[in-house]
């Protein structure tokens, strides 16, 4: 068996695969959108920095991974996992890998990676609830983007980078740092500025086009509604380019449960994020 790096005229092909059982497979649909997105905007570093790869040259049932640099994406629509194992036994064995926004259903993939990979273990997982919200609903919110007080707009600098990476919950330092001035380059996001310029609250849009990162900073700002306020400005956008909206939210996160819930949101599946990769090599994810 042989992995073949999918040239980018056969993403778009790849992509529409998973429009069946809408929205069940959103996630590698919205994934390879995301990634044909950036190669519009910067080519040389979707060139430099991301690989499909599927297994014989045959993507036609989407199985295949998404690579850039730590960050490993993994779908298909075969209910045979044996094909996804074998295509994942062939990634380089000596590097860890943050495997992101990963099917319930595919865990197996991961436990058979681990077994049959020498030396390697399953470092962490974490459970997130995948949140779904149909763009028609996100057509009627109510948003503003002045208060009387504070501005919504998109983040801008390093030193907003440094703040958020600061309180984000699963930062490492130099390695979240680099994926959140990516998705500030790349992807939808928004802030909350207060009146002295200061940022009190933001979200972030993953590369599997999730909701990602909503965070309020706690200094009685969480009591005015900020957060509702950002989520509705985000879904807002993806209405506006003719897409839906999810979001994954940690498990045990009862205050973003809540609000998405409150919002309209529906939970249409469990996702998670692992850390895998060889016992010795450590703090690179």
């Amino acid at each position: 068996m042989e992995v073949h790096s999918l040239s980018l005229e056969h993403w778009l092909k790849l992509r529409d695969l998973f429009k069946k059982e809408w929205p069940r497979n959103i996630l590698p649909y919205n994934l390879i959108q995301n990634y044909i997105e950036w190669n519009s905007k910067n080519p040389q570093f979707v060139h430099e920095n991301i690989n499909i790869y599927c297994l014989n040259g045959d993507w036609t049932d989407g199985t295949f991974f998404a690579l850039e640099n730590h960050q490993l994406f993994f779908y298909s629509l075969n209910d045979d996992i044996d094909k996804l194992s074998g295509l994942l036994s062939n990634l380089p064995k000596n590097r860890e890998y943050l495997a992101c926004c990963i099917y319930k259903r595919h865990l197996p993939v991961i436990e058979k990676l681990v077994e049959k990979m020498p030396n390697w273990e399953n470092k962490f997982d974490t459970l997130t609830y995948l949140h779904y919200l149909p763009k028609e609903k996100a057509g009627q919110f109510d948003t503003i983007n002045n208060l009387d007080s504070h501005t919504i707009k998109p983040l801008f600098s390093n030193d907003h980078i440094a703040i958020v990476n600061s309180v984000y919950p699963f930062g490492n330092g130099e390695i979240t740092t680099r994926v959140f001035t990516k998705l500030m380059k790349f992807n939808p996001h928004l802030g909350i500025f207060d009146n002295d310029s200061n940022l009190v609250a933001w979200c972030f849009t993953y590369q599997s086009g999730v909701l990602n990162a909503l965070q309020v900073i706690d200094d009685g700002k969480k009591r005015q509604g900020f957060g509702s306020l950002i989520v509705k400005c985000m879904a807002k956008i993806f209405f506006e380019k003719g897409m839906d909206t999810t979001g994954c939210i940690v498990d045990g996160n009862l205050p973003s449960l809540n609000l998405f819930k409150k919002l309209g949101f529906d939970i249409i599946d469990e996702v998670h994020w692992l850390g895998i990769g060889p016992r010795d090599v450590n703090g690179t994810i």
